[in-house]
């Protein structure tokens, strides 16, 4: 997929401090975009410490290029030995329609299957029908609520990751 200036979006394993700090700011752009502060307790916390929860080999984090330009993120953290979480999906607002969010989810989901992980889970909001949209497209479906944050229009997902086909996942570079 191609960005606005043309180069094409790939997805990669986010490593090493430069790559956390690209994660840091895109992560606090969602936050400021979101405006949920339900959705961000214990954030400062979460941002200070990354990886943190989303360290390999129960998680990760994974970013969004074209060239140079980091387009979006998002992250896989353990809920417990069978379900992981997608956190924080983010794809910046110039970079969007072009299938970096698609292409984010489905490094997640790889990642998910690789830890062994037998269930992804994420919470999204009502008002996000695009990214409800992505989710269903790639199969997850609504769930009771598993987690910790409790808002009126934050809506449940789930993947059954047993069925997950693997023609949908991408392969990764390292």
């Amino acid at each position: 997929m191609a960005s606005p200036d043309g180069q094409r979006i790939a997805v990669r394993p986010a490593v090493g401090a430069e790559d956390m700090a690209a994660v840091r700011a895109l992560f606090r752009e969602y936050q400021r975009w979101l405006d949920v502060e339900a959705c961000f307790a214990g954030f400062e916390a979460e941002l200070a410490t990354l990886p943190g929860a989303y360290a390999p080999p129960h998680g990760g984090i994974w970013l969004a290029v074209a060239g140079p330009t980091v387009a979006g993120a998002v992250g896989l953290r353990p809920l417990d030995d069978r379900r992981g979480e997608m956190k924080r999906l983010w794809v910046r607002p110039a970079c969007r329609g072009r299938g970096g969010g698609r292409r984010l989810a489905l490094a997640c989901i790889a990642g998910a299957r690789a830890a062994g992980y037998r269930e992804l889970c994420l919470e999204t909001l009502e008002r996000m029908a695009a990214a409800r949209a992505l989710y269903a497209a790639l199969g997850f479906r609504p769930a009771l609520p598993f987690g910790e944050v409790v808002a009126d229009d934050i809506c449940y997902m789930t993947l059954d990751l047993t069925s997950f086909s693997r023609s949908k996942t991408p392969q990764l570079q390292p």
